[in-house]
């Protein structure tokens, strides 16, 4: 299997950005994060499993901005994080 060493970058002394890369497959992972790819539409290719169980871009961001404007509004009346 290929895999590549873990790597440490460093912007400063204390701070270090690690990235880990882990061995390749040619098989999907189990559990992935992704939704399969059974279609060549480009809309329904790698999107992210999501709590709607939308499995299109197009539909996935109209839903994500209706979601989050509906956080905000809340957010705004004061049912927003306390502390």
């Amino acid at each position: 299997r290929d895999s590549q060493p873990l790597e440490a970058k460093a912007a400063c002394p204390t701070q270090a950005v690690f990235l880990l890369t882990l061995p390749m497959s040619d098989s999907p992972a189990q559990g992935s994060f992704f939704y399969p790819n059974t279609s060549d539409d480009p809309d329904r290719t790698d999107v992210l499993r999501n709590k709607f169980g939308i499995e299109t871009h197009s539909e996935l961001r109209i839903e994500e901005y209706r979601a989050t404007a509906f956080r905000m509004a809340e957010i705004a009346e004061g049912d927003g994080p306390q502390g």
